[in-house]
C-alpha cells in the first residue's frame, strides 16, 4: 500500500492564521479564552498528568513507549511548541479550565 510506504502522503498539517480566526470568532460573539502551545496545554492537563504518572509507576516496554510519544507531543523540541490551540466559546460560566494564565498568548494575536 502506497500510504504505508509514504506516510507523509497522509500529512494533515494545516497552517492557521490564528489572528484572523480569533477576529472571526469574536465578530460572531465568541470570547477568546486562550491561545496556547500544545505542549503547555497537555503538560498542565490533570488527566494527562495522571495517566503519565500511572505509566511511570508501572514500567513496561509499552508504557515507556507511550511516555516517549507523550514527550514528543509536549516538549518544545518535539511538537509541543510547533502546534497551538485557540480556545473560544460563548456563554461559558466557569472558564477556569479553559486557560492557563502564565501560558496564555491571546494578547499576541
Amino acid at each position: 500500500d502506497v500510504l504505508q510506504l509514504s506516510p507523509g502522503l497522509c500529512d494533515i498539517t494545516a497552517h492557521i492564521d490564528f489572528s484572523a480566526l480569533k477576529q472571526a470568532g469574536e465578530s460572531v460573539g465568541l470570547q477568546s479564552y486562550s491561545y496556547i502551545s500544545q505542549g503547555a496545554w497537555l503538560a498542565h492537563s490533570p488527566s494527562i498528568q495522571q495517566h503519565l504518572q500511572h505509566l511511570a509507576a508501572h514500567p513496561t516496554l509499552e508504557s515507556v513507549a507511550q511516555i516517549s510519544h507523550a514527550k514528543r507531543l509536549m516538549l518544545p523540541t518535539g511538537l509541543g511548541e510547533s502546534f497551538k490551540l485557540l480556545i473560544q466559546g460563548k456563554g461559558i460560566e466557569d472558564t477556569q479550565c479553559l486557560t492557563i494564565a502564565s501560558f496564555n498568548r491571546c494578547d499576541t494575536l
